[in-house]
């Protein structure tokens, strides 16, 4: 055992030193690396000097290299403490004074004897040092007393996060976990505890996480590397137990028949089949639900794809994008700029800026869409150098952590802008290559549903084009309908003078009989094609489309009031106008049209009012609002009630009153009314020679 061990610290010295040169090869000017590389060269003496010490044959020769490893042991936390200074930026303190001389101090007493004391041999190791008070004094200061500090330090970067950030922090507890253990695990042998050196296997592993922080500047995320470790541990854990179990099986089925061992063995082989591939999913579904909760950026990726290329319409697909970004890689906000290409692929402009789903207002600037049109790559502000320091600006002031363009056919076609991340942390490797393969597959899934969209405008244009003229013809027919009635109407009145008279001369003599019945014949035949003509613009009468807006009927009245007030006065009648202490709320219409209406129902009460008053009132209630015009004029008969709306009806004691009406105000009205949504007109109440009450109604 004690070779084994030995062997272990020579090989990690010689990996201590590979690291150290490389790290150092990378970039000799920064400072950091230069600690490392220190770090790095005295791990390799803590390993080689380890090593030596452990297979020495005579204690004396032993004493040599355990002084070494001793001293190595010592500084490389102070070293270690100083590397995490640099990384952190702090500057040298009481703290880090104190620590270091210490430990010239207790370099000192192992130069003079009085740090270890003798050997002795223990557990598998032929000589082992015991302790003496000084090492406990030196366990105290450094094996808890630096821990604890350096533990301090990270702890309070990673809550405050001051100078790095969340994901570097974590890299750097793990590192320093790592580190210990390596350093302080041989301290239960010198207190005569049998407990073997396990740290080994660990003390260059710290490097390896210091040397990947130095070099990246996107780091995996932690979690996906536990979560790699975690199963493929477990998975190696039952193929060594169906190993044992085979074996085992198998070498007590031999000695008794060889066709038996085969069926076991083929039996064996099958369950493994059967068995093992099942449980591969079920270790990598629990390993992302330890480590991920249950969303693993590595598996939503076939999901999102799912998921957005069944939508076509361009905002839903936005929005769908936003929403997976936010699940994935926890963004603040997501926004996607698209780009208007004109016939020459010049940008024009931004179709989306900013999309429904981008929050925060950005308009890059003419150099940040070059670099990105030359480049097509992705811009990630912690990467950008001093000559991009006014695209860097411009990135912060909008609080953007990433833009990737969206490229298809080799041209971009837009941009994907990602704010912070809600952690507050910066963006790992595995999170930046999600945003790229996405980035890609999104850019086909927009450009489909932009193309989509196309073809819905380019119908809704035609369509509207369509109805346009369609609208058109029908106001022209519409206006042709109604000069054929006025005109069929004054034409059949004529007409029906002209057969009386024809009538009357016919009965006279046979000689006006004779001469006077084809033009009687003809007159009766263009009554009858004139009726015609009023049946077929009765029928062909239809509904009309009116454009809505909020509309404020407390102005409608006071203006229709103040428009009417002189025709009232005219006939010495008393004009009132009602209104609410408290205005209503608004109603969605059309205040043309509506203003329309109720000049209709206060000029028709105006015109059949001789005497007395005309009111009109506005109130309203929880459901309802009601305009009411009321006048105390020649009322409406019961019989002629229920035709006032009809086209071209009229109460008999109006026609007396006023022959010369058209019959179409009230008709007007209705059709005006029923194409607002809720809203109705009706006679609300009337009697005969006392007045009548029209009332027009809106639901709230």
């Amino acid at each position: 055992m004690q070779f084994y061990i030995s062997y272990i610290g020579l090989i990690n010295g010689i990996i201590s030193l590979i690291i150290g040169f490389f790290i150092l090869a990378k970039d000799y000017g920064k400072k950091s690396n230069r600690y490392f590389f220190g770090l790095s060269v005295l791990s390799a003496i803590y390993g080689i000097s380890f090593w030596l010490w452990l297979s020495q044959s005579t204690g004396q020769a032993a004493l040599i290299w355990i002084k070494l490893f001793l001293i190595a042991l010592i500084v490389q936390p102070i070293v270690y403490l100083r590397l995490i200074s640099k990384i952190l930026n702090l500057r040298t303190n009481r703290a880090q004074i104190i620590f270091s001389l210490a430990s010239i101090y207790y370099i000192l007493l192992i130069l003079i004897d009085l740090f270890a004391g003798n050997l002795g041999s223990i557990s598998e190791f032929s000589y082992w040092p015991s302790f003496k008070l000084t090492f406990a004094v030196f366990v105290s200061t450094h094996a808890v007393g630096l821990t604890a500090y350096i533990y301090y330090l990270l702890a309070e970067n990673y809550f405050n996060e001051l100078n790095l950030s969340k994901l570097q922090t974590r890299y750097l507890l793990v590192a320093t976990l790592l580190a210990f253990l390596g350093w302080y695990s041989h301290l239960f042998l010198w207190f005569n505890i049998a407990v073997l050196p396990f740290g080994n296997l660990f003390s260059c592993l710290y490097l390896v996480i210091l040397a990947y922080l130095l070099a990246k500047e996107r780091l995996m995320d932690l979690r996906l590397i536990m979560s790699k470790i975690y199963v493929y541990s477990v998975l190696l854990f039952i193929v060594y137990l169906f190993y044992w179990a085979f074996y085992f099986v198998d070498t007590s089925v031999r000695a008794h028949d060889q066709l038996i061992t085969i069926a076991a063995r083929i039996v064996f082989a099958l369950l493994f089949l059967m068995f093992f591939l099942p449980f591969i999913r079920i270790v990598q579904k629990t390993g992302d639900y330890l480590f991920f909760k249950g969303y693993n950026p590595e598996n939503i990726i076939k999901d999102v794809l799912i998921k957005f290329t069944s939508v076509i319409d361009v905002n839903e697909l936005l929005d769908v994008l936003a929403v997976e970004f936010n699940k994935a890689i926890g963004t603040n906000r997501v926004g996607f700029l698209i780009f208007d290409i004109g016939k020459n692929d010049e940008v024009a402009g931004f179709k989306y800026n900013p999309s429904i789903n981008l929050s925060f207002l950005f308009h890059p600037s003419e150099r940040l869409l070059n670099k990105i049109r030359s480049e097509k790559k992705i811009i990630i502000r912690s990467e950008l150098d001093e000559g991009d320091a006014d695209i860097a600006k411009e990135m912060d002031f909008h609080h953007v952590n990433n833009i990737s363009p969206l490229i298809f056919k080799d041209s971009v076609i837009g941009l994907m802008v990602i704010n912070d991340k809600v952690s507050g942390e910066s963006f790992t490797q595995e999170e930046i290559e999600f945003i790229e393969v996405i980035g890609k597959q999104a850019s086909v899934a927009i450009v489909n549903a932009m193309l989509h969209k196309e073809v819905e405008d380019l119908n809704e244009q035609l369509k509207a084009r369509y109805k346009s003229q369609t609208s058109a013809l029908k106001e022209q027919s519409e206006d042709l309908q109604e000069f054929f009635k006025i005109s069929s109407f004054k034409v059949k009145e004529q007409l029906s003078a002209i057969k009386e008279i024809l009538k009357g001369e016919i009965a006279k003599s046979k000689k006006t009989k004779t001469m006077l019945s084809e033009p009687y014949l003809k007159v009766l035949k263009t009554a009858d094609i004139i009726n015609d003509i009023i049946k077929a613009s009765e029928m062909g009468a239809g509904g009309f489309e009116l454009s809505f807006e909020k509309v404020d009927l407390n102005k409608i009245l006071r203006q229709v009031y103040n428009d009417r007030l002189t025709a009232a006065k005219l006939k010495n009648l008393k004009f009132k106008l009602v209104m609410p202490e408290k205005p209503p709320p608004k109603i969605l219409g059309n205040s043309e049209y509506l203003e329309q209406v109720i000049t209709s129902l206060v000029n028709n009460a105006i015109r059949y009012t001789e005497k007395g008053a005309v009111e009109l009132s506005l109130g309203f209630d929880s459901s309802n609002i009601t305009i009411r015009v009321k006048d105390s004029g020649i009322g409406i008969r019961k019989k002629d009630a229920d035709a006032l709306f009809q086209r071209f009806k009229r109460g008999s004691n109006a026609v007396a009153a006023h022959p010369d009406g058209s019959g179409l105000g009230l008709f007007i009205a209705k059709k005006i009314i029923d194409a607002h949504q809720g809203a109705s007109i009706y006679l609300e109440e009337s009697a005969l020679n006392k007045g009548a009450v029209f009332a027009v109604s809106f639901k709230i």
